[in-house]
């Protein structure tokens, strides 16, 4: 398919008044006998004129003398023969790849050993050369420029006598090697000099069904299917010249290849709406396609509207997510893609380790299904907290022992959370102004898990820590029970898996309530260091991690992967530890060790991350903006 591109500029005064006289004498630079006008090489002695590959340039003056599209030089460091094009289809190295496709994939024409590489997805900005991806220009020239790759026609000798129009044409190569079939996008400018009025035409032959997506101020998209294998793109140009003394120039800009899941010809990685049929006008030229260019903001400028992006500041058309049941929070912007508590950058460093879940057991529904309580070397810190703390899970350590309860100050605080993206109910940046109160003695009513589509909860201190006053035990049908459960203790080793029993259960059998140790050390917020833990509860009776949390040591509840702390003032505070010595011994509640943390399948092995988030997600529905 040819794309035809008219540009027209007026003519000046001094071209109108040019005056076509008769020559009277002509330079001969290089005194071999042709004047300049005249000798193709004019700077180059060379009377007898040769010109093998008849583009009108001297072989003596010639980069590429036979045309095949290879340097003379190049040619000679090969070893073959630059006054004849047919050596580049000649295989020297018996390789079953000919000369001219080893150098344009970068492998050595002169080693068996040396093959070109497979290379899916492409994506080459043609701002520098690249051994890689190597364009050859055959009756034209390639340069690589700050602004992309130029291919410019080899010029014509004129003399005054030539009449318009004149044409010329020439084409490049792009060579392939996909392991599978892929669409592929080649994006070109067309940069016409002053004063001139050009008719040009492009064609791209050898691929499959190429066709024009758009163009605008002489931008134009190739779109082709290309196959499996070796495969030689051949992109012809020809310009008819009308006016001016100068031929207009290709600018080759970018070059991508991958998948087009809306079938609209671009790639997706060109393609700002990858899954909304679109071509490339973008009337108001916020680099947004009109196709997908909603009214809402698009802080990414990735096509989806920020209130429904799962990263609104993380380009993402596609929206990956690895756990499909969390949705709402895309893998661009998740540093834990498989919610194990273990970030990705860490599980990609170890071979046993999948940050895409591959390692963790499904339930047949296809959910992930979390081991939580895996102690590989029995040193009492679980093995999600040694990878997280740099100690190796299969060898024993030795851990010191943390007050929890120093990591969730009690008194009047006010706090200042801010969405990181949007979730049911929440909008992206929307903010939340939450209090941690004294109702009653004794008692700390905290609001900041209600953003989270949980209950508020009740904290109560009591001989061993903090405890949780008044909770729900929902292994209940009919009714509940409201619990009294260690929450936070004084002591803890570090990443250990406390398991506690309630109390207030009558004669019923209270449920258990487990406290995981997933991470502790240093991170930076509002320009100091704090100490944090992170941690995760369940007081279910089911042993299923709940959603784990961040806890800044003196501050309070930092937030979780997507609703974080911005701000916060402490009016005053309590002395916990004082509080909790002034406490007559009965106020000991029960703790119960657990039963294994080595086997990872029993008891409470086999957890599913954010079970309970999902349960409550209805909660959701309250929501209070900050004034």
């Amino acid at each position: 398919i040819s794309i035809v591109s008219i540009r027209y500029n007026e003519p000046t005064e001094a071209r109108d008044s040019l005056e076509m006289g008769n020559i009277l004498y002509e330079e001969d630079s290089d005194e071999d006998g042709h004047s300049n006008s005249r000798d193709n090489c004019p700077n180059t002695p060379n009377p007898d004129q040769l010109d093998m590959d008849k583009d009108k340039i001297g072989d003596l003056c010639d980069d590429d003398a036979d045309g095949d599209g290879l340097s003379g030089a190049l040619e000679s460091d090969l070893g073959s023969d630059d006054l004849n094009s047919k050596d580049t289809l000649l295989d020297f190295d018996q390789d079953g790849v000919k000369n001219l496709y080893e150098v344009m994939l970068g492998s050595d024409p002169l080693s068996s050993e040396s093959l070109p590489d497979s290379t899916d997805n492409m994506d080459i900005e043609l701002k520098e050369a690249s051994s890689r991806y190597t364009l050859v220009g055959y009756w034209g020239n390639i340069k690589a420029t700050e602004h992309g790759t130029i291919f410019e026609l080899r010029p014509t000798q004129r003399t005054a006598s030539v009449s318009y129009p004149i044409s010329m044409s020439g084409e490049f190569y792009l060579a392939t090697n996909f392991t599978e079939e892929q669409v592929l996008n080649i994006a070109i400018d067309i940069i016409s000099p002053p004063v001139t009025w050009a008719e040009t035409t492009i064609n791209l032959s050898d691929g499959h069904n190429p066709q024009q997506i758009g163009s605008s101020d002489n931008e134009i998209v190739f779109s082709t299917i290309v196959g499996t294998g070796i495969q030689i793109l051949t992109v012809d140009y020809f310009v008819k010249l009308w006016f001016g003394e100068e031929f207009p120039q290709l600018l080759i800009k970018r070059i991508v290849s991958g998948q087009d899941y809306d079938d609209d010809g671009l790639v997706n990685a060109f393609d700002s709406c990858p899954l909304v049929r679109s071509d490339l006008s973008d009337s108001d030229g916020d680099g947004l396609q009109d196709g997908c260019d909603y009214d809402e903001a698009d802080s990414d400028s990735d096509g989806v509207p920020d209130n429904s992006d799962n990263c609104p500041a993380d380009y993402n058309p596609l929206q990956e997510v690895t756990v499909s049941q969390f949705y709402f929070f895309g893998d661009a912007c998740n540093s834990d893609d498989d919610f194990d508590g273990i970030t990705d950058d860490l599980e990609d460093e170890l071979e046993y380790r999948d940050s895409k879940g591959s390692d963790l057991a499904r339930t047949a529904e296809g959910n992930i299904v979390h081991i939580t309580d895996l102690d590989s070397d029995n040193d009492g810190a679980i093995d999600v907290y040694e990878i997280n703390t740099g100690t190796d899970p299969f060898t024993p350590d030795e851990f010191d022992s943390i007050d929890l309860t120093d990591y969730l100050p009690l008194g009047d605080i006010e706090y200042t959370y801010e969405s990181q993206i949007p979730v049911e109910g929440i909008r992206y940046k929307e903010e939340f102004a939450e209090a941690m109160t004294m109702p009653e003695a004794n008692i700390y009513k905290g609001h900041a898990f209600e953003i989270y589509g949980e209950a508020s909860r009740s904290y109560r201190i009591g001989k061993d820590g903090i405890h949780l006053d008044g909770i729900r035990d929902f292994s209940i049908t009919d009714n509940y029970r409201e619990l009294d459960v260690l929450h936070l203790p004084f002591e803890i080793q570090e990443g250990a898996v406390i398991t506690t029993q309630g109390k207030n259960c009558g004669e019923s059998d209270c449920p258990y309530h487990h406290l995981y140790m997933l991470d502790h050390g240093e991170m930076e917020f509002m320009g100091q260091m704090r100490e944090y833990v992170t941690l995760s509860f369940d007081f279910t009776g089911n042993q299923l991690f709940n959603l784990y949390y961040i806890y800044l040591k003196d501050i309070g509840l930092y937030g979780t992967h997507y609703i974080h702390l911005t701000d916060y003032k402490i009016n005053s505070q309590v002395d916990v530890e004082a509080v909790a010595a002034a406490l007559p011994d009965e106020e000991q509640t029960e703790r119960v060790e657990p039963e294994s943390s080595s086997g990872g399948g029993g008891g409470g092995g086999a957890v599913n991350l954010f079970w309970l988030m999902l349960a409550s997600i209805s909660l959701l529905s309250r929501r209070r903006s900050t004034v």
